[in-house]
């Protein structure tokens, strides 16, 4: 079965995950909190995650786990960035819903047009498992084996 065509939302089918992988794969890189396990183990926690496709990209709506089950909006995609972050950036306007979205990898991030007036940010609540190489290099003490 076909994914949904943005505006339109769907529960993510089992006989749709094959094509959810097809996007996932399009990235360069592995890009974890997208992999099929992880949307399915961590943005489904409340059962309400679904999705749909605007071009290029994959747009995910969940009550996220990390915010209190805030209602969020995530995208990835390696094509027609722009024109996606923007009607669904209108539709959550439209909807009354907090504008903005989470979880948007650096990929994608990068292939956003500098006209449109973006502020893109890194999240405080991914903070937790996102560690600068250079922060660690200063650090004393020993490494414990579980070995």
């Amino acid at each position: 079965m076909p994914l949904p065509i943005f505006p339109v939302f769907e529960r993510l089918s089992d006989t749709s995950r094959v094509d959810y992988q097809h996007f996932y794969g399009r990235l360069s890189a592995p890009y974890c909190d997208f992999s099929l396990n992880n949307v399915l183990i961590w943005l489904d926690q409340k059962g309400d995650l679904e999705l749909s496709t605007h071009s290029d990209c994959v747009v995910l709506r969940f009550a996220s786990p990390f915010e209190n089950n805030r209602r969020r909006y995530a995208l990835f995609g390696t094509g027609n960035v722009d024109g996606a972050i923007r009607e669904v950036l209108e539709f959550m306007h439209a909807q009354g819903e907090d504008v903005g979205l989470c979880m948007v990898p650096e990929e994608t991030v990068k292939l956003i047009g500098s006209t449109h007036g973006l502020h893109v940010t890194e999240e405080g609540w991914n903070a937790d498992y996102v560690i600068r190489i250079e922060s660690t290099l200063g650090l004393k003490g020993r490494v414990r084996s579980s070995i």
